[in-house]
């Protein structure tokens, strides 16, 4: 099980850069060009590509011309390159074969065999119309042949190069095999054997047919033996060791095995069921540089779609984004995997944790993955799946992994999931059809009206517009409307500090009133500004009806209605906030007199002046008797001289009243 990868898929971006950008192949004289169509994380493997020829450099390609045929301005071109590995294994020149589509007719009128039968040494080819490359179709040059599946290199004009493996069946298996000058297969080089390659002098040691690279002889206590073998040979190995292979490091003694292809640690032989029949030692970087040097020849985290079971539990779980996916029951996910890596408990509990684990605690930032009962696409974002209405959404389809429904129920409740329920605080995200940017607190996403307020570099997924506009709608979203009670932001530029109760920010003048500094999103200060002004903004102007706060320090309970406090009990549900913020909710207005109290003017036309303004006093006493135990209890400085000034203007006003009072009550 393996992932695809026809273009880099991740969608996480900088802000620096610009945002995405479109990459516009033109097809010519064999082009590569990958089908964007909505694949199985399952379908083929990426195992090099780069713009220049770094992938086929190793054969001794340097992209001049051979045979006449053309290349580009990077010496690409794959009928070029194809041309170049014939002659280098000693084939005549047939004569010009045309675009790369036609290849397979051409031969065959020179009387070469085409056949479905792949051998190391053709090469394989790519119809016009072939999915895998639609133009004028492709060629690539066959490095190995192991039972079904086939290990590929190419060169693209104006693509660059490639390493990858397809299996049989797949949809990127080619048209055809063209037999020119096929090639002896060498023997199998065993396992532990020291192997230096002839084109670069490099040295590999061979762990589950896979070559890791030997940093130095230190490791190993001096020079050992070595087989030399071609860079030819050395493509034709597995990109990675096989799983179940054991390795340990010469430097550290530490045990791992592998599973899909990375190297997961074994804390005790006990804890995968004992010892097994052999250990490959090797060097320990190659475990170090996994998945940053191709010449380790090793994952950082199992390949998506690989399945790993823990020895303790028993539990089985599929690899998605280098997390591990809990599978509740086979049928699930389709069916059984022909192979299941037992792993020890210890590195799932490590996830994230650990570096040895060698496993995320959750997919990584871009991931997708699918449900296997409703078929619904998700994209992770701050470890979330984040809904994907259409595959157009997010630049257009992409390989997915398939998971367990039962995962995506239980994200952020079950441990085993590996799936948070809402992005972790601090992600960024993107809407490709808005091209706006939000970064998430509390669950919500929150705008970002400047890069430069985060020091203008910041990585970002691509996600569904859909998903913003249903956020606290549908629970596909995995988004907040608002940000989640308790939740605490500081704004940018001016590090003002907030706490969220009912979607409405409340100001904290002192981070003592909660019992010291607490964790905290930095947010862009035009979501307060703008709330309740502007709908990009989810910041409510007030709390949302019963919502129930606890005053910080005095402890008295409020309930929020209609934009109003009103005196009640505090219950678990109450969320601890500043009582200087609360002081500034106005009070309920005062009750309209009734009965034979009333005047014939107040009965016709409402509240007299008079009792408006005696009403206005009474608030205005209750709110100076609140502001004065603020200032009683705030810390000395400047959140003391803040709480002070308010009550300072509380008394202006209330003396402003009670003049209104004595001109309207008068006689």
């Amino acid at each position: 099980m393996r992932s695809s990868i026809v273009r880099r898929p991740d969608g996480v971006h900088s802000m620096m850069r610009g945002g995405p950008r479109l990459l516009v192949l033109l097809i010519a004289l064999g082009l590569f060009l990958g089908a964007a169509h909505a694949e199985s994380a399952d379908a083929f493997t990426i195992d090099c590509n780069v713009p220049g020829i770094g992938c086929i450099s190793g054969f001794g390609y340097n992209g001049t011309s051979t045979w006449g045929y053309p290349v580009d301005g990077q010496g690409n071109n794959c009928t070029n390159y194809a041309a170049f590995r014939l002659a280098h294994n000693g084939a005549g020149n047939p004569g010009n074969l045309g675009n790369a589509g036609s290849w397979g007719a051409n031969a065959r009128a020179k009387g070469f065999a085409v056949d479905d039968n792949p051998a190391v040494g053709s090469i394989a080819w790519f119809n016009y119309g072939h999915r895998w490359a639609p133009g004028s179709g492709h060629v690539a040059y066959v490095e190995a042949v192991n039972g079904s599946e086939i290990s590929l290199s190419d060169s693209n004009w104006q693509g660059g190069s490639k390493r990858w493996r397809v299996r049989r069946g797949e949809w990127p298996w080619p048209s055809g095999f063209i037999h020119i000058h096929d090639v002896a297969v060498p023997p199998p080089i065993g396992e532990g054997t020291f192997v230096s390659v002839a084109e670069t002098g490099r040295v590999y040691r061979i762990a589950g047919g896979a070559p890791l690279y030997v940093s130095t002889w230190n490791a190993f206590g001096g020079a050992q033996p070595t087989v030399t073998i071609s860079a030819a040979q050395l493509a034709a190995m597995r990109n990675v060791p096989a799983d179940g292979t054991f390795i340990s490091s010469r430097q550290t003694g530490r045990v791992f095995v592998i599973a899909g292809g990375a190297p997961l640690y074994v804390s005790a032989w006990a804890a995968i069921g004992g010892a097994p029949s052999s250990v490959i030692a090797v060097d320990q970087w190659a475990i170090d540089q996994a998945g940053k040097d191709p010449n380790a020849h090793l994952n950082p985290t199992p390949s998506d779609g690989s399945f790993i079971s823990s020895y303790a539990t028993g539990r089985v779980f599929k690899m998605a984004g280098g997390a591990p996916i809990y599978v509740s029951a086979w049928p699930a996910i389709g069916g059984a995997p022909p192979s299941v890596v037992r792993v020890d408990q210890w590195a799932i509990d490590q996830a994230g944790k650990d570096p040895n684990a060698h496993l995320n605690p959750v997919p990584a930032d871009g991931s997708f993955i699918s449900s296997g009962a409703t078929g619904r696409v998700f994209r992770i974002a701050g470890g979330a799946p984040i809904y994907v209405s259409t595959w157009d959404a997010v630049g257009g389809p992409q390989a997915a992994t398939q998971i367990d429904q039962w995962a995506i129920d239980q994200a952020g409740s079950d441990p085993n999931a590996h799936l948070n329920r809402l992005p972790a605080d601090g992600t960024f995200i993107h809407s490709m059809q808005t091209q706006r940017v939000y970064r998430i607190a509390g669950g919500a996403p929150l705008y970002v009206s400047s890069f430069d307020l985060y020091g203008g570099g910041v990585p970002y997924v691509d996600i569904d517009q859909w998903a913003l506009d249903q956020a606290g709608k549908d629970p596909n979203a995995h988004l907040n409307a608002w940000p989640a009670d308790g939740t605490f932001i500081n704004t940018l530029p001016d590090g003002k500090v907030y706490r969220f109760a009912g979607g409405a920010a409340f100001y904290v003048s002192n981070w003592n009133l909660f019992g010291g500094e607490q964790p905290s999103t930095a947010i862009d200060k035009w979501n307060i500004d703008q709330a309740g002004a502007n709908p990009v903004s989810p910041i409510r102007p007030v709390a949302v009806d019963g919502t129930l706060l606890k005053g910080l320090p005095s402890g008295r309970g409020w309930r929020i209605a209609g934009g109003r406090k009103t005196p009640a009990d505090l219950s678990s549900a109450s969320v601890a906030v500043d009582d200087l913020a609360i002081a500034g909710i106005p009070d309920p207005p005062a009750p309209t007199p009734t009965g034979g109290g009333q005047t014939p003017q107040q009965a016709t036309g409402g509240l007299s002046s008079c009792t408006k303004a005696r009403a206005a006093v009474t608030r205005d006493k209750r709110r100076i008797r609140e502001l004065k135990r603020v200032v009683k209890h705030a810390r000395a400085g400047r959140p003391r001289r803040s709480a002070a000034r308010t009550l300072a203007k509380a008394k202006k006003k209330l003396r402003s009243d009670q003049a209104k009072v004595r001109r309207t009550c008068s006689g």
